[in-house]
């Protein structure tokens, strides 16, 4: 097939949605497919090898999308590729909220998701000013509500039972267009003894004893009392003797304000129990030495306008790690406790320091932890990024053929 794609402004961070999107066009790639990208700017043209990439400005890491102009360039690219040609396409696939296309799959927040992020994370006055240096973003907000880009899509792609459940109430007469995609890891299971390295490895570049308790907590997004709560339910856990070093459990913190971290910890009274890595593209090492993952913040707006991925938990699951979430974090839905009574993969917490106390405290105990990551590893097995891949080469299929006209087969469901 040759697949056309849209999408916003791809930063490179790893844990932004742009390495998702960039790991499903080159895997659609791999199978032999044409795939050429039209978006705002990209950060890292590297990460779409063998994608023809068309960037409609420079990347600017702090300046506001050109929401306008996306959307008309986009229309231009959608009649060039109807009207055949070097630029025809069998079809389309957007990824941006603003950008219509035959498939819709929106992997980044709407604009009042952005805000309300931000909001959480700096104070009102840099709030202020960093509201007015992106003041495109209320274009942005507008357009996605004049211009909304599922209604002329054939395909509306979620993710998780949660994002589905709310774009069918958004939605909620597209409902038969909606289809859940699926969660998916980048990841691959390691062997034992590969584990063991980086768990050792880390540990002992941390300065962390083998038989202490890790958890790895997601903060690379904005916290604030979220992240409060849940150093304050550590050090709740750990206990007067631990409080003191040397004991009890410990966290290290994926942290894109490091700073923050470090003050959070302080002033919760964990600071000795506290490792901050910052942020990495080697999650998986940091995923070994742990021995469960807390995501502390709920995705905001909602799964669905928040554009969440759920890849940490994810990723989590594929390395047998059990999960401590809040509500409606980013693939919260994969820890819930499985319908056939089985154990689950980690436990739905209470976002209060309370609740984040007895959480941590469960990962003292052998028994559930080990069962917990029996049932996590049982849960990762099923999210191979190849199978979402698979997943959406048939939905792009079946919506080539719809498009296709009566009678011709150029193309029927094989890569060009």
């Amino acid at each position: 097939m040759r697949i056309l794609a849209f999408a916003g402004r791809l930063p490179r961070q790893p844990w932004s949605h742009t390495r998702y999107i960039a790991d499903v066009l080159r895997g659609l790639a791999r199978r032999g497919h044409r795939v050429r990208l039209v978006c705002d700017s990209v950060d890292d043209e590297a990460m779409f090898e063998g994608i023809g990439v068309r960037a409609l400005g420079p990347f600017q890491q702090n300046g506001p999308q050109r929401a306008l102009h996306l959307v008309a360039s986009a229309r231009r690219e959608r009649r060039m590729a109807a009207a055949g040609g070097p630029d025809r396409s069998d079809v389309s696939i957007s990824m941006s909220r603003l950008v219509t296309a035959d498939v819709w799959m929106p992997a980044e927040p709407t604009a009042g998701a952005w805000a309300a992020d931000l909001a959480r994370s700096v104070s009102p006055v840099t709030f202020g000013g960093v509201m007015l240096k992106h003041h495109r973003v209320l274009g942005a907000w507008v357009l996605e509500r004049l211009l909304p880009a599922a209604r002329t899509a054939r395909r509306i792609l979620t993710i998780g039972p949660e994002a589905t459940a709310a774009a069918r109430a958004a939605l909620h007469d597209l409902t038969d267009r909606i289809v859940d995609i699926g969660y998916a890891s980048r990841l691959e299971a390691p062997t034992p003894e590969q584990a063991a390295r980086w768990r050792q490895s880390i540990r002992t570049l941390l300065g962390i004893p083998p038989e202490r308790r890790v958890v790895l907590v997601s903060a690379v997004w904005g916290t604030g009392r979220s992240l409060d709560a849940l150093l304050y339910g550590l050090t709740s856990a750990l206990g007067p003797k631990g409080r003191a070093g040397g004991q009890g459990p410990v966290a290290l913190l994926l942290a894109r304000d490091a700073f923050a971290a470090h003050s959070a910890a302080h002033r919760a009274g964990c600071g000795r129990a506290v490792r901050i890595l910052g942020t990495t593209t080697r999650v998986e090492a940091a995923l070994a030495a742990c021995d469960a993952v807390a995501v502390p913040v709920a995705t905001p707006g909602g799964p669905f306008a928040g554009g969440s991925l759920g890849r940490f938990i994810a990723d989590a699951l594929v390395m047998g790690r059990p999960v401590l979430a809040v509500p409606s974090a980013p693939g919260a839905d994969l820890i819930v406790k499985p319908a056939a009574g089985g154990p689950a993969p980690g436990l739905i917490v209470i976002p209060s320091a309370s609740g984040w106390g007895s959480a941590i405290r469960a990962l003292m105990d052998a028994v559930w932890t080990q069962r917990a990551a029996d049932a996590a590893r049982a849960a990762g097995s099923t999210l191979a990024a190849g199978g979402l891949i698979d997943r959406l080469e048939h939905i792009l299929n079946g919506v080539a053929a719809e498009l296709r006209p009566a009678g011709s087969e150029e193309g029927a469901g094989t890569p060009d």
